[in-house]
């Protein structure tokens, strides 16, 4: 596709109506064809796969909550490890497209002002290494970080993962009663003491034995199917808590 947006972008400059046009045409041929936009444009490109499988995990209608927070540790994961250890991988892809499509690579020792400095008010001089590598790669890297675990916080997957204990497939295969127990514990407001020490584990001990051989619930695919199957079959009423 590299060469066909070039190529489309030529013709709109050679067809504009106006000078602005044309302006507009050779500044984008300009900035596709710099080191940096080539850097930028790669490194986007490995971040967008790292998070793709999360994303299309997350917008599934029947969403499995398992694989969900799975997905979240192992996508922080690969990016952390990336922004660790996978400079020299893309600076030498980055460089090999760039030699492909003749476009200039910089000396990396050579200077350049700061981002967000100016050289008029004697603005801090770093090499093109530092740019790239610490302005852009680790910049990026670390604000997508930063953004995942907002999103994700570790208390909000761990109520994740304890809701994922009641999930139904597999005759709730990831049952996981002392789970459930500290799932009690995050709402202490709605749970007294006694409740979660000894009702809940009780109610708990009953109900998975129930729900693996209770036809209502056998079939159920997800949460949502659950509850409505276990108000159908006046279950809540038996397991309130």
């Amino acid at each position: 596709m590299w060469k066909p947006v070039l190529k489309v972008l030529e013709n709109l400059h050679n067809d504009a109506d106006n000078v602005a046009q044309r302006t507009t045409a050779t500044g984008l041929i300009k900035q596709m064809e710099s080191f940096e936009f080539v850097l930028i444009l790669h490194l986007m490109i490995r971040l967008l796969g790292k998070t793709n499988n999360l994303s299309q995990c997350l917008q599934l209608k029947n969403q499995n909550i398992v694989r969900a927070v799975g997905l979240i540790k192992t996508t922080l994961e690969d990016i952390q490890e990336i922004r660790l250890n996978g400079w020299d991988e893309l600076f030498k892809e980055v460089t090999d497209f760039c030699v492909k499509y003749n476009i200039v690579v910089p000396n990396m020792e050579d200077t350049a002002t700061a981002n967000g400095r100016s050289r008029t008010w004697g603005g801090q001089l770093v090499t093109y290494n530092h740019h790239f590598k610490n302005e852009i790669f680790n910049v990026l890297h670390d604000q997508l970080i930063v953004e995942l675990n907002n999103r994700f916080a570790e208390r909000s997957t761990q109520l994740l993962r304890c809701i994922a204990c009641l999930d139904p497939k597999n005759s709730f295969a990831n049952y996981n009663e002392d789970k459930l127990v500290d799932l009690a514990n995050m709402y202490a407001a709605d749970f007294s003491t006694y409740e979660v020490t000894f009702v809940l584990r009780n109610q708990l001990d009953s109900f998975i034995r129930e729900a693996r051989t209770d036809p209502h619930l056998m079939n159920c695919n997800d949460l949502g199917h659950l509850a409505m199957n276990m108000v159908l079959a006046d279950m809540h009423t038996n397991f309130p808590l």
